[in-house]
């Protein structure tokens, strides 16, 4: 007769090893090593296991066996889920965008000035600027628009115009510094034309543009920025115009929207693309309103 049993006569291996399974997250938790962490075998040696009858561990193995199908199965509708939970916010706000683009956001007033005499005031502006030597007289070209080009109707009240109709450019070489100086802190933040607003900080206070608010467009990466602080250009590839007697953050909702559709280039030149694109332009005082609207809106959508 043997002195000992084998272990297998007391303990299942599939219970010892989805108990290891359900107890990883307490290892990691005294687990070592960099690229590759572990735990040593003198833990693994002292680490408790709760061991019921033989006959229970193999209910419970079959149980969790069962079950484990129907876990994978809602592990990937809830990664479905959380897909649609990141991916609905952003959809709903680009609706938003294509009702007030399309003048269906807010409802026109007859009372307000035509755009097509705020065009001509920014005619008048940008006339004013030629003569102080702040534009050149071939930014006061309009391209006209032909019919062919107009991809929806817009309220009778609008106009179609270019982004260059009713911008003027900011900033050049001497408002910009190399990616390789921009600073962790400093006197006066980078703008350039990633992901985020800022990317960090400048001390090059004479390179800084204080002619505000400005819509920020990247030319490689089709970002678009407002931007409402005095800041120095961190890098290529941004295009800086600031609104002339237009709504800024109208004009910016505006591009934010041409922008999702513009042809993917990749890291190629988009601003081309932009400049050539038709702009649904609407009254000044229904841009304010389009704006207070789509903000109560994604204020919505953000919480």
């Amino acid at each position: 007769m043997a002195l000992f049993k084998h272990v297998d006569d007391f303990v299942s291996m599939d219970y010892v090893y989805w108990f290891l399974c359900f107890a990883q997250v307490d290892m990691k938790e005294y687990a070592s090593g960099g690229v590759q962490s572990f735990v040593s075998l003198g833990y693994l040696r002292n680490y408790l296991i709760p061991l019921p009858p033989l006959a229970e561990q193999h209910r419970i193995v079959a149980k969790i066996e069962e079950l484990m199908p129907l876990v994978d199965k809602y592990g990937a509708v809830q990664e479905t889920l959380d897909e649609w939970n990141q991916a609905l916010p952003e959809k709903l706000k680009k609706s938003i965008l294509q009702e007030a683009i399309q003048g269906k956001l807010v409802p026109q007033d007859p009372s307000d000035e035509p755009t097509s005499v705020l065009l001509e005031r920014i005619r008048e502006e940008k006339k004013r600027l030629v003569k102080e030597g702040k534009l050149k007289k071939k930014d006061l070209e309009v391209k006209p628009i032909e019919e062919d080009e107009i991809p929806f109707e817009i309220p009778e009240s609008w106009e179609w115009c270019k982004i260059e109709d009713i911008t003027i450019p900011i900033g050049n070489k001497t408002n910009q510094i190399q990616s390789k100086e921009v600073l962790k802190t400093g006197k006066v933040p980078v703008v350039s034309q990633g992901q985020k607003l800022i990317d960090g900080y400048s001390d090059e206070v004479d390179k800084t543009i204080k002619e505000l608010p400005l819509v920020m467009f990247g030319d490689h990466t089709r970002n678009v920025k407002l931007i409402d602080f005095p800041f120095v250009i961190g890098a290529d590839g941004t295009k800086f115009f600031k609104p002339i007697l237009c709504d800024a953050q109208f004009v910016y909702y505006l591009v934010l929207y041409e922008a999702s559709r513009l042809r993917n280039r990749g890291y190629a030149r988009h601003y081309t693309l932009l400049k050539e694109e038709p702009l649904p332009l609407p009254p000044l005082a229904e841009q304010r309103r389009i704006v207070a609207k789509i903000e109560k809106l994604f204020g919505v959508i953000n919480n």
